[in-house]
């Protein structure tokens, strides 16, 4: 009576992972669909909108829209300072890009050597 009860254990236990790696299975593929979905979208509104953009506003793409009515040369090697214009806003995105790499790179290194040499099981596990 207890091998046949173990054997009905076993046996239902082998069923549900079965039936459970299945299922994980299928989300995981429905899931992956939906991004990929999701990735289309957002790339095809993107393009409509910087077409739309650039279909309507050419004329306006200009050294004037950067620049203002400061010369492109002196603005670019810091003689001048653009006061109207796009450049404060590209340079202080970039400065910002630059800021956030040289800030994230030795806190992600830092991090992966703490789990490779510090961590303990448990917090590797929770951590990855």
């Amino acid at each position: 009576m207890k091998k046949k009860l173990t054997a009905l254990i076993f046996s239902f236990f082998v069923v549900w992972w079965i039936i459970r790696s299945a299922t994980w299975r299928f989300i995981e593929k429905n899931l992956l669909l939906f991004v990929r979905i999701c990735a289309f979208i957002l790339l095809a509104a993107f393009a409509s909108v910087l077409g739309f953009l650039i279909i309507k506003g050419w004329r306006t793409l200009n050294l004037e829209l950067i620049f203002g009515t400061t010369p492109p040369l002196e603005a670019l090697l810091f003689r001048r300072q653009v006061f109207n214009g796009l450049f404060p806003a590209i340079v202080g995105t970039f400065l910002l890009i630059i800021l956030s790499v040289c800030w994230a790179i030795p806190m992600g290194i830092g991090a992966g050597i703490y789990l490779a040499e510090y961590a303990t099981g448990k917090t590797r596990k929770i951590l990855n």
